[in-house]
């Protein structure tokens, strides 16, 4: 049973990958069967998009497009709720914001990318079978 988890463990991600493949084609060929294409074009389209949003706003983190305005507030918006020393100022660095995303967001983009193109390859077989 332990090894049984520890492999559970280890491949969570392959599961859960393998899973969301597999389910949609199941469903679509066996309770949509006129309009399977169509309905695994909107499965993987349904699956990939939060994925994809999530994924890109953590690039957009990453890159540090609010990372001032993150640093600003740090600085002075706290002004409004507590006293403020200059002390605090200088030990926060203005880059922290996009140094605390890390990199979780590349596999998410590669994900979502693969669940898109499968939506457009069944779309395209919806339209030109």
């Amino acid at each position: 049973m332990k090894g049984l988890i520890s492999i559970l463990k280890n491949n969570f991600r392959s599961i859960l990958l393998i899973t969301l493949l597999v389910i949609p084609i199941l469903i679509g060929v066996f309770t949509q069967p006129e309009s399977w294409l169509s309905f695994l074009s909107n499965a993987y389209f349904y699956i990939a998009a939060p994925i994809l949003l999530v994924s890109l706003f953590g690039a957009v983190l990453k890159d540090g497009t609010f990372d001032f305005f993150h640093h600003t507030w740090n600085k002075f918006g706290q002004r409004l709720f507590k006293p403020h020393t200059d002390e605090d100022s200088k030990k926060k660095d203005p880059q922290r914001l996009s140094r605390s995303i890390g990199t979780w967001y590349k596999t998410g983009l590669k994900i979502g990318g693969l669940f898109l193109l499968l939506s457009l390859f069944f779309l395209f077989l919806f339209y030109n079978i």
